[in-house]
């Protein structure tokens, strides 16, 4: 089955990057993209979306409140932060507030997230 990813990211570069991994690794599915959270949430509403994948700082939001926005109007859709600021007290403030996991851009392998993002999608389809 079709699974749908939203990317929320405001960095070209690395929007493309995710765009790229997410086609290479997860073929046959579609990607929707947001450079920012009120766009997002307009593209949720219309789409059932499956998996987000969320950068950490945003135009409009910064740090938590970011995963606190996007979790208003996706209770129940996993959420992935990538960030290239981790440390363990932030992850720990974003897992609290939501978040599924979190990952460091600069650290991120097809490997390791690949099995983050499925683990994440395993939750929600078993629940």
């Amino acid at each position: 089955m079709k699974k749908n990813f939203l990317i929320i990211e405001d960095d070209l570069v690395d929007t493309k990057i995710m765009e790229k991994f997410l086609n290479d690794v997860f073929p046959e599915n579609n990607i929707y993209i947001s450079d920012s959270i009120s766009t997002a949430f307009g593209i949720y509403k219309k789409t059932k979306i499956d998996i987000i994948l969320l950068d950490l700082n945003l135009p409009e939001s910064i740090g938590v409140g970011s995963i606190k926005l996007v979790k208003e109007f996706s209770r129940n859709t996993p959420v992935i932060v990538m960030t290239g600021y981790l440390n363990t007290n932030i992850s720990r403030k974003l897992q609290e507030n939501g978040a599924q996991a979190v990952i460091s851009k600069d650290k991120m392998d097809d490997v390791f997230t690949k099995k983050l993002i499925e683990k994440a999608l395993d939750i929600k389809f078993s629940e």
